[in-house]
């Protein structure tokens, strides 16, 4: 993932970058499995802890590729 700036995502947003449907970004988040914070009424997802999550999916959370 290209470097991100530290800023506060729309759950469209992380749909875009991930590729998920509305309804799966909402579940990861009302789970706790995606990190986010609640603004007033809104929930965001800051672009940081999405790219780590990310990132951990990716290898499978130990840092070593899943081949």
């Amino acid at each position: 993932m290209a470097e991100v700036q530290n800023r506060l995502l729309r759950p469209r947003e992380v749909q875009e970058v991930v590729g998920l449907s509305r309804s799966a970004v909402y579940a990861y988040i009302s789970s706790g499995v995606l990190p986010s914070v609640r603004v007033g009424k809104s929930v965001r997802v800051p672009s940081i802890a999405l790219q780590r999550w990310i990132e951990k999916s990716t290898h499978g959370g130990d840092g070593d590729a899943v081949a």
